[in-house]
């Protein structure tokens, strides 16, 4: 019986996986039967990674002055034009 990997134990793991993601995103679309076998594939391939990501690669919250800068760069916005936008009061502590 041949034995199959349930996780990605290093980084040489990981990068051979994000490479073959890259390799299955084009053959797979909105469009493709969930019994396909590249969309089998890239449904495992990417749940492996994120499981070694949640563990290497954790992402925290962001902060409320993190998802404010965010807004504004979306927004194209500086910091006068979201003071004038919040009634003239300054947000100088970003």
């Amino acid at each position: 019986m041949e034995y199959i990997k349930t996780t990605i134990e290093n980084e040489v793991q990981y990068d051979w996986a994000m490479k073959r993601i890259d390799e299955l995103l084009p053959l797979v679309n909105d469009e493709t039967s969930d019994d396909d076998p590249n969309s089998i594939e890239l449904y495992l391939l990417s749940r492996l990674v994120q499981e070694y990501e949640d563990v290497h690669y954790p992402i925290g919250e962001p902060s409320l002055i993190d998802v404010l800068k965010l807004r504004m760069y979306e927004m194209g916005l500086s910091q006068a034009a979201l003071a004038k936008k919040n009634r003239g009061q300054s947000v100088t502590y970003l």
